[in-house]
Order: structure tokens, then sequence, then C-alpha cells
């Protein structure tokens, strides 16, 4: 077993920047043997495995149980960690070997594994004699979960070194790296895909090519946002000015009602609410100008607002009637005017009656009176033909 590990290393380009290689042995428990930035070569690094040291270290078997999901945990949570040597623009390999299936937490253990792969870790398995669990070893592996493909199995540790070159060329493939914010991975059906990493909860995206170019989604309709787009690698989001809030769809900027804060003015004043501010106004000041007693406090001005609310609805009010009074006044004038234009003529009397097809005019006062009378003085109308 420890001439199989040998020899993949062997393989490998061991470097700060090339391929870094942490080891981790399990048992009943497990057991962190070094970490990704321990050794920078791969001299001392082969050295360090193949050198037996005291009872309980590397190089003397230690025997137990196996304790398979322990592993995979150590292997996750410390050994791909950050401040351990784990590089965010470096693919994250790990390779199980196991003799047997789980018998220490053994439900833990596809979990454990599933935990690993959601970290962006991806799992080979090699199996070893007839005692192992497929649908484990299977379980384990990442996708597409085949045989000679992410998973390998033995009858024997003697007859490792069949499958050491399988797995040295999938590890290679595998941790293709062309850029600082790109890794690639083989897949069942596409080849070789490769990710961008960012900054997103997402992680990484699919690209078509070996490198990644940040898209400034600021430069198109900033954004979406009202007030101010921030670029990031990968991503972006939106700011408000002081005074205002990011709204549900973050992006449009909504007013922060600074007086829901009973701290933001100080005893004695009234907190007012505006359009991205407040203001902080004295008690009697605040009374004068909007109507409210000063010893009533901070929480008065609800009710202020509603009794100023109240005076403009009353005068609206008024206003409103005086309007319906001018229009029931225009139509009944109107309605009147209607009237008289439909009544029928009033019927002459005396020397303006109608007879015999003829309408008397005023010069019948001539003959009637005499030249007494004044024509001039009266204005004549000729006879009309009936």
């Amino acid at each position: 077993m420890l001439d199989f590990v040998q020899n993949i290393i062997s393989d490998l380009n061991i470097g700060p920047t090339a391929t870094q290689v942490g080891l981790v042995i399990y048992s009943n428990n497990a057991r962190i043997e070094f970490l990704l930035n321990r050794y920078n070569n791969a001299n001392d690094m082969t050295t360090r495995i193949m050198t037996p040291t005291q009872q309980g270290t590397l190089g003397s078997y230690i025997g137990g149980t196996t304790n398979t999901a322990e592993g995979i945990q150590y292997a996750r949570t410390q050994v791909f960690s950050t401040g351990n040597g784990a590089r965010s623009s470096a693919a994250k390999l790990m390779i199980v070997l196991t003799d047997g299936e789980s018998n220490v937490n053994p439900d833990q253990t596809i979990p454990e594994a599933n935990a690993a792969r959601a970290a962006g870790i991806e799992i080979m398995v090699v199996g070893v004699t007839d005692s192992i669990n497929l649908d484990e070893i299977r379980g384990i592996s990442s996708d597409p979960r085949n045989e000679n493909e992410n998973w390998w199995r033995s009858p024997d540790f003697n007859q490792l070194s069949q499958i050491e070159l399988q797995i040295t060329s999938t590890v290679c493939s595998t941790g293709a790296v062309a850029t600082d914010n790109l890794y690639c991975r083989p897949t069942c059906c596409y080849g070789t895909i490769c990710h961008c990493v960012t900054d997103t909860a997402q992680g990484v995206y699919p690209v078509n090519g070996t490198s990644c170019t940040d898209n400034n989604e600021c430069n198109e309709d900033n954004g979406l946002c009202e007030d101010q787009c921030i670029n990031t690698d990968g991503s972006y989001y939106c700011t408000c000015p002081s005074g205002y809030e990011l709204g549900q769809n973050n992006r449009e900027c909504e007013d922060q009602n600074e007086c829901n804060n009973p701290n933001t003015c100080a005893s004695g004043y009234v907190c007012v609410n505006t359009w991205g501010s407040y203001h902080c106004l004295q008690g009697a000041f605040a009374a004068a100008s909007i109507g409210m007693d000063p010893t009533l406090g901070v929480g008065t001005v609800a009710a202020t607002t509603s009794s100023t609310t109240n005076l403009v609805g009353i005068v609206v009010a008024l206003a409103l009637a005086l309007v319906n009074v001018a229009v029931l006044g225009l139509l009944a004038a109107r309605f009147v005017r209607r009237r008289r234009a439909q009544e029928p003529a009033a019927a002459p009397s005396g020397a303006f009656r109608a007879e015999a097809g003829t309408v008397r005019s005023f010069n019948s006062l001539v003959s009637k009176f005499g030249s007494a009378v004044d024509v001039d003085s009266i204005s004549t109308v000729s006879s009309i033909s009936s």
C-alpha cells in the first residue's frame, strides 16, 4: 500500500505552485500524517512515507476497524482547508483507499462523501480484496461513478500497480488548471469541462475555453440598480445612499425610517422621518409646528398627524360642498331658461287683436283718435299679411 502511494506521488509534479499532497490514515479513528503545505518536493514526501517510525505512526500498520467516514471528514475539514495549504485556484482531489466496508459509523460514510463533493472535492476510490462493499465504493466516488474511471477494485495489494497509471492519468486530467480562477474536471459524456471560480454562492460557472474573464454587469443598464452598482469577480451587487436601504428585489432603494429606532433622537426631542433622512425637533417647537402637546413626548407624533389630517379633510369637504351648490344653481338657471323658451306666446288684445287675416298696426290709431295723437312719438309697424 505504501509503495502504491509513493508511485502515485512520483508521477506528479510536486511543488507549492504545482501539485500538493496531504495524507490521512484511518482505522478505529482517523489520523492526519501530513498536510498539503508540509512538503514542497516529492523526495521529502516519499522519504517520509517509506521510512518506518515508531509504533502508532506512519510506516507501522495500526490495525483495527474501518472508520472510512472519519477519514473522509478529516480530509475535507482539515487537509483541504485554506490554512493548511488548499488553494482556491487548484482542483481538489481525494483518493480513498480501503480494503473493506465501513464498520464504524457506516451510516455516515456516504453523507461525508456527499459533503466533500458539495465542497468541490472530487473523490476517487480504490477497493482492495473481495471484502469491499461495491455499493459503498460507488456511493463514495464522484460522478459518473464508472469503474476504472472514478473507482477501481483490486483482488489484493500486490496488484495495485496495475491500476496506478489509470489513476495518475485521471488525476492529471482532473487537476488541469489553466489560470488562477479556473479549474477543469473530466465528465462522463462531454470530455473535460472547465469552471470559473467566482465569489458567488454557486461558486463556479462552466466556460467554453481555457481562461476566465470577468463580465462587468454594471456596464449594462447599471446592473438594473437604482443607485450604485458594484462589480465583483463573477457577480455584482447594488448599494443605496445613506438614509436608504435595498428593497426586496435588491436593486431599488427604499426610504429607511430612522425614527423606528427609539434611540435616534435624544430625550426631549421628537423624531420626524423624511425621505432619505430625519430630523430631531425640540418638544416645544414641535408642538407649535405640528400642534401637539410637548408634555406627551415622542409617542404622540402619530396622533398629531391624525389631527392635522382631520382638519385638512374638513376643509376639502367644505370646498366640495360649495362646488356642488354652484353646480346646482347653474342647472336650475338652465332649466328655467328652457321652460320659458317652450311656453306659447300670449294672445294679443285690443288694438293688437288679429282680425280678418291681418294684424293691425299702430297706424290704425290715427284713424281712431284723429290727428290729436302725435304719430311721430309712436313707432309704427306695417301690417303683416297672414
